[in-house]
């Protein structure tokens, strides 16, 4: 094992523990965290663009699109030090892997949901935590496939 495994090792487990500390947030907590977010985020908008916005209503209309697309980030962003774990190993089906253990680990962050109050663990959430590491790979894969291409070519 190389010194960049090792990190992405790390990498790996300490953003598990991130996405382990959000799921273990009870539901209102973690309500009011994503509104204060868009909240923030509306107010600096308001500046910038000289406007006046109906926060609440936009707080409420983006909360759910916005915790969905968190989903989707912090899985895509797992796979990212997942996959680069066994990019400097000889495992032939790494992105395979990489999926594997993403889903097994979204899985089980949504068990885990069921025992924090207000939470509840949701296929859907599986779901879009699974096109967040499919993004990612895709993007490898693509970039994989250019860089096979360009070799060919410059042959």
């Amino acid at each position: 094992m190389n010194i960049k495994q090792i990190i992405y090792i790390i990498l790996s487990v300490i953003w598990m523990v991130i996405i382990f500390l959000f799921s273990n947030t009870p539901a209102d907590t973690s309500a009011d965290t994503s509104k204060g977010l868009i909240y923030d985020v509306v107010s600096i908008y308001e500046k910038v663009f000289n406007k006046n916005i109906d926060k609440v209503y936009i707080c409420e209309k983006l909360d759910h699109p916005v915790r969905k697309l968190a989903h989707f980030t912090l899985y895509y962003i797992l796979s990212f030090f997942i996959y680069h774990v066994f990019l400097y190993s000889r495992i032939n089906w790494k992105k395979l892997v990489t999926f594997i253990i993403c889903l097994l680990y979204s899985i089980s962050d949504e068990i885990h949901q069921i025992f924090i109050p207000g939470r509840a663990g949701m296929f859907s959430d599986v779901v879009i935590d699974c096109l967040g590491v499919i993004s990612y790979l895709f993007i490898i894969y693509c970039f994989d496939k250019m860089v096979k291409n360009g070799k060919k070519a410059s042959k």
